[in-house]
């Protein structure tokens, strides 16, 4: 039995308690209303069934232009993507990389929409320096006759050219987010938009389920300390019980210090799944973007983690993102 098997079935026999205790009380493990074991199934097998669906639509073709030898094959842009960030635990820096990935797409010219899934405490508007103008329950509410012009129109948009959907510090309207509107606005952005980034994502609610039913992409981000990775190995573990195939996921260590943490293989030994993407670590320049408001990538365009950070977007978006000067190539002209 490998590390992650005896892991698993340890995590079983305290889940098989845990839901002892929970079905006593009338509650569910994974579901945050009253059900019953019936019931319980058949969520899981309509997770089942939506899994076979994104399986379908996301087995896409690798682009067949060229490419440097050993480089992973790009994904030619066919469709609008919809990209879940699935945080695995706090501190993780989900909501930074994602404004940094949208400010990518944006200057290379894709029209980039951020949802935030953290309903009362997203950080995405603040990442990017802005202020609500049209929140997600303003958007339910109009959504039957919203179309993309509108919706380009009154969403708050960085500089950049992103925009951000978001219902963070609006408690207003809040019990009239309904996951079946919630798929709804997610069609229309799929539709008014060459990407959406969906952030504030950390546990199987509702919304997430929504989202999971229609994302391409679901990128698992975590980081190399130890509660983080075990946070990755217990997401991975429902998404399995979900019926996902754990290789459809993407895993991200993000803020990754080679001497520092658990190693990249003893993650990998860990998880069974190896990580596609690692962003390094800049750890000052991350606080400091984000206490500014500003994309870590704009702050420090010349550091290894936007470098890593531009190839994520080249390899899962099939964009190449323009490499922008630091303050030495702007005054002499030199390349960053």
């Amino acid at each position: 039995m490998s590390p992650r098997e005896r892991s698993r079935a340890d995590r079983g026999k305290d889940r098989s308690a845990d839901s002892g205790r929970q079905r006593s009380s009338g509650r569910s493990v994974l579901l945050t209303h009253l059900y019953d074991p019936e019931e319980v199934e058949r969520a899981r097998s309509e997770a089942r069934a939506k899994a076979e669906r994104r399986k379908a639509r996301v087995a896409l073709p690798p682009d067949p232009g060229p490419k440097e030898a050993g480089s992973p094959a790009l994904r030619g842009k066919t469709e609008p993507l919809l990209s879940l960030f699935f945080s695995c635990h706090g501190g993780t820096g989900c909501t930074t990389l994602v404004a940094s990935l949208a400010t990518l797409l944006a200057r290379a010219e894709r029209s980039v929409c951020v949802v935030d899934c953290d309903l009362q405490f997203g950080d995405t508007l603040m990442a990017l320096n802005l202020k609500h103008r049209f929140t997600l329950a303003q958007a339910l509410e109009a959504l039957p006759s919203l179309d993309p012009e509108t919706l380009h129109y009154r969403l708050p948009r960085h500089e950049s050219g992103v925009c951000v959907l978001s219902q963070a510090g609006d408690v207003d309207g809040l019990g009239q987010i309904e996951p079946s509107t919630f798929i709804e606005l997610l069609a229309l952005l799929r539709e008014s938009f060459d990407h959406v980034l969906v952030d504030g994502v950390r546990d199987f609610s509702d919304y997430a389920l929504a989202v999971l039913d229609v994302a391409d992409d679901v990128l698992l981000v975590g980081t190399q300390e130890v509660p983080a990775v075990r946070g990755m190995a217990m997401r991975l573990d429902v998404f399995e019980q979900l019926g996902y195939e754990v290789q459809w996921l993407d895993v991200v260590i993000n803020r990754y210090a080679t001497k520092n943490g658990v190693s990249l293989g003893a993650i990998a030994n860990s998880l069974e799944v190896e990580t596609r993407f690692v962003i390094a670590d800049d750890a000052p320049v991350a606080r400091r973007a984000l206490n500014d408001g500003v994309p870590l990538v704009d702050m420090a365009p010349t550091s290894r983690a936007t470098r890593d950070m531009q190839d994520l977007v080249q390899v899962l978006y099939g964009v190449h993102p323009p490499r922008r000067k630091g303050l030495f190539g702007r005054i002499f002209g030199g390349s960053a």
